[in-house]
């Protein structure tokens, strides 16, 4: 399959995060996704997005390179 694999969440409070599938950090994304998230896994996204703001904005624009083929 080709195109582009990301996974997204909104956090609590309202933060739209956009990953690459294989980035370590979907694994803690997709430990969140439930109604009562660990803080723990919000701070580690919230960490994640601070550091990688520029890649997100262009996942979300569809400008990023990640793509799968």
């Amino acid at each position: 399959m080709t195109g582009r694999w990301h996974l997204s969440i909104t956090l609590p409070g309202g933060q739209k995060v956009t990953a690459d599938y294989r980035e370590p950090i979907v694994r803690v994304m997709e430990r969140a996704w439930g109604d009562d998230p660990e803080l723990s896994d919000i701070e580690a996204i919230l960490a994640w997005q601070a550091d990688n703001r520029q890649q997100i904005e262009a996942c979300q624009e569809g400008r990023c390179s990640h793509d799968v083929t």
